[in-house]
């Protein structure tokens, strides 16, 4: 949402990122809520799904606006074009979270013998309502996973296309594409300990093999242009206007504010 006008061919998947730190935030109460106490826990779990609700579903959305900018204007410019790995992201880390959370559920009621999200202490229904909650989440994160595995498809040949026909220049955006692998490979990770697959376990290795290498090919440049040439912290939108933003006389803030 905006009080500027704003245009199909300005949008980029960096809108996604106030979204994925709501998944986050998800995964990270996913993650700690199995060694809180049981009250602290199930406190902790109901929230995670909140801010799982609150994310994913606007994921999702702006998403298909970002499908339809990449139909009808392009691909991003040679500078941008690793923003296309972000859309992985609230994949991935969506998936991981459902399947930490199933996880932290079936805990507690081993613990407490409490039917899920509600106060009925009834451990035969209890057992069931877990059982019903992991089968349901498993597919729900293969759903979710493959989703992220297409777009992870999308932005390889994206990124490979436009290095074909034109140079990437070196830059900070190139970092872009390290946590939505890392995200992939998470939840590849999780899904093969859910699923006692070793296929999953091999495709997370192997992700996270390469997420590994691109760090250890992006850590040295960002090194020596930031510290010793010092030439990377300055944004790439920056380089059509002469690198350096404008400044508050040269922009009317209340004229271009629309209502």
């Amino acid at each position: 949402m905006s009080r500027q006008n704003v245009e199909n061919r300005q949008i980029f998947a960096t809108a996604l990122l106030p979204t994925v730190s709501t998944i986050v935030a998800a995964s990270t109460g996913a993650s700690v809520a199995n060694v809180l106490p049981d009250s602290q826990a199930r406190i902790t779990i109901v929230i995670s799904y909140i801010l799982l609700g609150m994310g994913l579903p606007i994921s999702v959305l702006l998403m298909a606006n970002y499908s339809y900018r990449l139909i009808l204007f392009k691909l991003p410019q040679p500078a941008f074009i690793s923003s296309t790995f972000i859309t992985i992201g609230p994949c991935g880390q969506s998936a991981y979270a459902i399947l930490k959370l199933s996880s932290d559920v079936n805990m507690l009621i081993s613990k407490t013998g409490l039917v899920p999200f509600t106060g009925v202490r009834d451990e035969q229904a209890a057992r069931l309502a877990g059982i019903a909650l992991q089968t349901v989440s498993i597919p729900m994160a293969l759903f979710i996973w493959g989703f992220g595995v297409l777009w992870f498809f999308f932005a390889v040949i994206s990124f490979a296309d436009t290095w074909a026909a034109k140079k990437i220049p070196l830059n900070l955006s190139l970092w872009a594409c390290t946590f939505p692998i890392g995200t992939l490979a998470l939840s590849a990770q999780e899904l093969g300990k859910e699923m006692d697959s070793t296929g999953m376990k091999v495709v997370g290795t192997i992700l996270m093999m390469l997420l590994l290498i691109i760090w250890l090919l992006l850590f040295p440049v960002t090194l020596y242009f930031s510290v010793i040439k010092d030439s990377w912290f300055t944004s790439p939108c920056l380089s059509e206007v002469g690198g350096q933003p404008p400044s508050f006389e040269e922009v009317d803030f209340i004229k271009n504010r629309k209502y």
